[in-house]
């Protein structure tokens, strides 16, 4: 009687094998997906294309926040760290509402207004804040515009994760995550380098229009997604219990 091979031996065995096994082109792999599988992975791609553009916009900004307040308006770093204290106890207190819209009215509407606010306030600051204003007025604008942008990051944050989960599987969760979490880092690392170079070699508030158009293309990307969005409530039927907890803990792992 033959002895079996030891368990390692064996596994090395297997990986040779599989590596030996013809994989398939990526055009027989797209073409082995079923329609409704495409269609969920191209929107897929377009919310992560949209999530990079978004966090490009809106990073430029929140990373030379004290840098334009400063030299751009010639305000003191203290009101650029309360205007920054503000926006972030909006923030804090708009995480669970703006669950509640999205509920109301589906998820990619609700990015897209969140998307929206944050294109209006930057146009304004860039274009409605002028020098020759007096400081106390150009705090008053800029911190209003600013606090405006920052409840629709918070529209937007809310509900990006939970569309690209809802398009994973138990399989594909992890993986689709950590995609997620790529998206967003690439672009907070890449874009303070951009806008720097905007601010050097433009003008300070052009800060501002380069992060409305990070975002406009961010609002056509969101534009053409197909799948991913909640279920909309019927006219009429109010949340349940547990419909409600639900949207609290989405609420709350977005805000992580």
């Amino acid at each position: 009687m033959v002895d079996e091979l030891p368990e390692h031996v064996q596994f090395a065995k297997e990986v040779v094998e599989n590596a030996k096994k013809r994989r398939p082109t990526p055009k027989e792999w797209w073409e082995g997906k079923t329609k409704e599988e495409q269609g969920k992975l191209v929107s897929f791609w377009l919310i992560l294309a949209s999530i990079f553009m978004w966090f490009m916009g809106y990073n430029a900004v929140s990373s030379n926040l004290s840098v334009y307040t400063t030299k751009g308006l010639n305000l003191s770093a203290g009101i650029a760290s309360i205007i920054s204290g503000v926006s972030m106890g909006v923030s804090a207190i708009a995480f669970i509402p703006v669950g509640y819209l999205a509920a109301k009215i589906g998820r990619k509407k609700s990015i897209i207004i969140g998307y929206g606010l944050a294109v209006i306030s930057f146009v304004l600051i860039c274009f409605a804040i002028m020098q020759g204003q007096e400081a106390g007025l150009k705090s008053v604008l800029f911190a209003l515009f600013y606090v405006i942008a920052g409840f629709g990051l918070i529209i937007a944050n809310v509900n990006t994760f939970p569309m690209v989960t809802e398009l994973s599987t138990a399989e594909t969760v992890g993986a689709y995550t950590g995609y997620y979490y790529v998206a967003t880092m690439s672009a907070q690392a890449i874009t303070p380098f951009i806008a720097g170079l905007v601010m050097d070699y433009i003008q300070q508030k052009y800060l501002f229009l380069y992060s409305a158009i990070c975002i406009v293309i961010a609002i056509v990307l969101m534009a053409f997604v197909k799948h991913g969005d909640s279920i909309i409530l019927a006219k009429g039927r109010k949340l349940t219990k547990e419909e409600k907890r639900q949207i609290r803990l989405d609420s709350m792992d977005s805000a992580d």
